[in-house]
This record gives C-alpha cells, structure tokens and sequence, in this order.
C-alpha cells in the first residue's frame, strides 16, 4: 500500500513519482486523500489498484457506510473537471512553500545552535533534530508554555534515540510560527 498523501506538495522541481507507477504486475495499492489539498473536513479519498480490490474494498466499505455522500462526491469531481481543483493545489503550494521559507529561516536564525535540519523539497514538515537538550524534556517545558509538539519517541528504534521530530509548518500563520520557535527558543537557552 503507498499511502500519498501530499504527493502535489512539492516546491522544487517535480515530485517523485509514486511506486504505483512502475507497477506493471498490480502489485501496489495506490492511496490518496483530498484532505490535505482541500480542507481537513472534506473526508475523501481514492484508490487506484487491481479491479478485483477496488471490488473487495468496495464491498467491506458499505459495511461501514453504504450511501457515502454523493452531493459532495459529484461537486469534488465537477471540480476536476473545470480545472478548480488544480488551480487551488497550485495556490496551496505556493502558500506553503512560503510558510516552509519563512519556519526554515526561523529555525537557522533563532535555533540554529540547538537543532539541525534538511529544508524539505516536498510535504508540511520540516525534520528537526535538537543536538543537545533531551527532546521529550523539551516537549513537556513546551507544552507548559502552551506549544504542542511532539517529543519524538515515536521515531525511536530500541537501537537509537533519534532525539528529534517532524515540525509542520503548514498550518501556522508567520505569527503562530514565530510565537512557536520564540517558545522553544526560550526553552533552549
């Protein structure tokens, strides 16, 4: 299964091409969603794979929902079909390749010393490392200050503690970002 969830949200140059697409034997189940590219609330998605899936997944899926929302389905697909759709991924790109820049160049300028990172050419987050404070510990003192972020253990293997954290930038306004690493910078110092 490729789950591709921000496939559109790539800033530089095109994005990598997904599995599904050197699939010649049917082999991987290709999954997208227009909830990032629309809003949250909008709870639809696609699936591209072997007829005989779509079939199965078809039959447990009315299970759990036999109607689906078909006013909102066909409004979605008219969307498509004129173009809208296409001309608001663009518009979200470029709005969260500016939101990217500007968290990017907050963390070099205010965090630079505590963490390290790669800027991500695609997706609504940005890798953070934190060299030297303890991050679960850094995470509880934000929380405190009202920041809420994760503490990284999720990454962790029993091997390595990775010490570090996926930041999403989309979300926040220059002002929440700003107000986000003013916090952990206090916290770092």
């Amino acid at each position: 299964m490729e789950d591709d969830y921000d496939y559109d949200f790539h800033y530089a140059g095109k994005p990598m091409m997904p599995m599904a697409s050197l699939d010649l034997n049917g082999n991987v189940v290709y999954l997208g969603t227009l909830t990032k590219s629309l809003a949250p609330a909008i709870r639809l998605g696609f699936i591209v794979a072997p007829v005989e899936f779509i079939r199965a997944a078809t039959h447990f899926r009315k299970y759990i929902d036999s109607h689906g929302d078909s006013i909102l389905e066909n409004a979605i697909a008219d969307m498509f079909k004129d173009g809208t759709i296409v001309r608001h991924i663009k518009k979200s790109v470029k709005l969260y390749k500016e939101r990217r820049d500007h968290f990017c160049s907050l963390l070099t300028s205010a965090l630079g010393k505590h963490v390290s990172f790669k800027i991500p050419e695609g997706g609504m987050l940005v890798w953070v490392t934190f060299l030297k404070k303890n991050l679960p510990l850094v995470s509880e003192k934000a929380l405190a200050k009202g920041l809420v972020m994760g503490n990284g253990t999720d990454y962790d293997t029993k091997r390595k503690k990775y010490n570090a954290v996926g930041m999403g930038f989309a979300s926040l306004n220059f002002k929440e970002q700003e107000k986000a690493v003013h916090i952990l910078k206090e916290i770092l110092e």
